[in-house]
């Protein structure tokens, strides 16, 4: 049996509804409401039938994300008079939950709007300092220090924009003439911190895909300069050789690094147990700030062959 009637709320609800239900065999009822709130402009409303003789009615709506949630409420009974009173318990139980969300995000952006770029670069750094090594950790701490200087405690996360980033760039580097290298960390720090803003919300963008620093002109004297940073042949075979009058243990290791092409940290790691069968096994590298071997950036295998003739004999 199915049959449908128009039921008129009492103006106690003080909605003014227009509810029009249908009641079949089965223990669910529906019930298509007009103009339930605001919200939305047609909602359902439904009734299941409860083991205990009671009745639960149920609503679904849209939550400020978009998300459909459900509410519902248990009356004893399911007449005209009932389906009033719920439908205006589950108006009010809606509009309270809309008001937390609305009131939630309210909270969230307020304290966006008001944490300092320092308060995100903290945030940041206690995680990535966990992450990395500690001589890694120093050198990013430097950078963050020296960023510091430049950008006032007070500062707001939302005014460090491309514009303010790029001004603190462009005159460390074309007026206080610091090296390249030196903007690129400087950067990078900025991005690191600026992404992190963007994975906890605080950002929707980073503003430093719009920072470009152009290199500047080296002038002949740079480049030449520059050049003498690398030692020929000849050269290096006199600084071990000077270097043996001085501390012959520095020289041989001069010599050694020459010959293998390992870093100095790995050099100073090896350990007796690292040289098996006539190869040596680079498995770590000495840091300096923690004082302790680490392990390197990648394992290297070097054998004897290829480093006992000395080359510059």
């Amino acid at each position: 049996m199915k049959y449908n009637k128009k039921i008129r709320p009492s103006l106690a609800t003080g909605d003014g509804l227009n509810i029009r239900y249908s009641i079949n065999t089965s223990k669910r009822r529906s019930f298509t409401v007009l103009n339930f709130s605001k919200k939305v402009s047609k909602k359902q409303m439904w009734v299941e039938d409860l083991a205990n003789g009671k009745y639960k009615y149920c609503e679904r709506y849209t939550d400020t994300k978009g998300k459909i949630r459900k509410v519902s409420v248990t009356l004893d009974k399911n007449s005209s008079r009932a389906q009033n009173e719920a439908s205006r318990l589950l108006y009010n139980k809606i509009d309270a939950k809309l008001e937390k969300e609305k009131q939630k995000i309210e909270d969230e952006q307020n304290k966006i709007a008001s944490i300092t770029f320092w308060e995100v670069q903290d945030e940041y750094f206690s995680i990535y300092e966990e992450t990395v090594k500690a001589k890694t950790a120093s050198l990013r701490d430097t950078a963050k220090k020296k960023i510091r200087s430049l950008v006032s405690e007070e500062t707001f996360l939302s005014d460090v924009d491309s514009v303010f980033i790029l001004e603190i760039l462009e005159k460390l580097y074309y007026k206080e003439n610091y090296s390249y290298s030196y903007i690129k960390t400087l950067k990078a720090s900025f991005n690191m911190v600026l992404d992190y803003a963007i994975s906890k919300e605080y950002l929707s963008v980073n503003p430093i895909s719009n920072v470009k620093i152009k290199k500047k002109v080296l002038t002949l004297e740079q480049r030449e300069k520059k050049k003498e940073k690398y030692l020929e042949r000849n050269e290096l075979k006199q600084v071990i050789k000077d270097m043996a009058i001085v501390d012959k243990s520095t020289s041989l290791l001069i010599e050694f690094m020459s010959l293998t092409g390992l870093r100095f940290g790995e050099c100073v790691a090896i350990q007796r147990k690292n040289i098996e069968n006539n190869v040596l096994h680079i498995n770590g590298t000495w840091d300096s700030v923690s004082n302790s071997k680490t392990t390197t950036k990648i394992f290297i295998q070097i054998e004897k062959s290829r480093y006992q003739k000395d080359v510059f004999k």
